[in-house]
């Protein structure tokens, strides 16, 4: 995730499902530690690319990643659901 890839992604790289993540989180709650810490470290390469990025189409790539990883900072207000 450090390297920018979701949570699917990288349990996908391990050869294991999204789902079995989410019921090992549930589970081991030093591994819900784990993946929170893997999405900030997602979260940071995706902001930290994008702020270098000289060219217009990896900044909006990169941005419209950032509203998914990080909604709540990268959604505009006007579209925040109300939780």
């Amino acid at each position: 995730m450090s390297e920018g890839l979701s949570l699917t992604a990288a349990a996908g790289a391990m050869g294991i499902a999204r789902a079995t993540v989410h019921n090992w989180m549930k589970r081991y709650p030093e591994l819900l530690d784990s993946v929170e810490r893997g999405q900030a470290a997602r979260v940071y390469k995706l902001e930290t690319d994008m702020l270098g990025a000289g060219e217009s189409h990896i900044v909006h790539a990169r941005r419209f990643a950032l509203v998914n990883a990080a909604p709540a900072e990268w959604r505009p207000s006007g579209s925040r659901s109300a939780a």
